[in-house]
């Protein structure tokens, strides 16, 4: 029986389907994922609320700050191999000026929260170049209990379309990040619209930092935070 030769042409339009083997599904898109919510703090009902869900971007300091910790190995241009992941900090600036209901996207090249908003004075709070960051949940200087780690594709069976997923915590409670302005029952109130990651070589606020450099950011419509509500931050990275 002689053999019969075909050639196998691939396309733009095959890309999507292309990875370590070629299969029938897409390739999931690899994405980080932020879930904010909500719990009231008057009255019997303690249920946390999910408010906000979106997700999230590694900007290019974070990762140049994975690629130096990867290789035990400063870059000419920052010193970033020793510092780590340990602090998160929320802005106003996060949607666009006159429709506070649409979030204007990260960008890669972002280095700063648009409008880095204050957070009060709690124990949780550190001060640096002026501006506040608050600790992760769980945060401490000997054996901190973050990240979560929730999926391993070598244990869940996900297999080649599977990611390993950590999870950071944050709890603003009704005491942080309502701002300075505004009076009523509630008091001052602010409309957070972004938040962000922060690598530096501290994680509590018992030790002051030197240095602090984003490491993702994610924007959202925006949310009034008063002393009516405690928000939880749940900071989901894919790798």
């Amino acid at each position: 029986m002689n053999a019969k030769k075909v050639n196998l042409d691939f396309f733009d339009n095959q890309k999507q389907y292309c990875y370590d083997s070629f299969g029938e599904k897409k390739r999931k898109q690899l994405f980080g994922r932020v879930q904010i919510f909500e719990k009231k703090i008057e009255g019997t009902d303690k249920k946390l609320y999910l408010v906000r869900d979106t997700s999230n971007l590694i900007v290019y300091r974070g990762r140049h700050w994975l690629m130096q910790r990867a290789f035990d190995k400063n870059h000419s241009g920052s010193q970033l191999k020793d510092l780590f992941l340990g602090w998160f900090a929320v802005g106003t600036g996060g949607s666009v000026v006159g429709n506070p209901l649409t979030p204007v996207s990260p960008d890669l090249k972002d280095t700063e929260l648009a409008i880095h908003a204050p957070l009060g004075s709690t124990e949780h709070i550190v001060t640096f170049d002026n501006k506040q960051y608050h600790c992760f949940d769980g945060a401490s200087s000997t054996n901190p209990t973050y990240p979560e780690y929730q999926e391993d594709p070598e244990i869940s069976g996900a297999g080649d379309n599977g990611y390993l997923v950590a999870k950071i915590s944050v709890t603003l409670s009704a005491e942080e990040a309502n701002g300075t302005e505004g009076s009523g029952e509630s008091g001052p109130s602010q409309y957070l619209s972004e938040a962000g990651l922060f690598i530096s070589n501290t994680r509590v606020p018992e030790s002051t930092p030197s240095y602090m450099e984003m490491f993702a950011r994610t924007t959202f419509s925006s949310y009034r935070k008063s002393s009516d509500v405690e928000i939880v931050f749940n900071w989901y990275i894919f790798f």
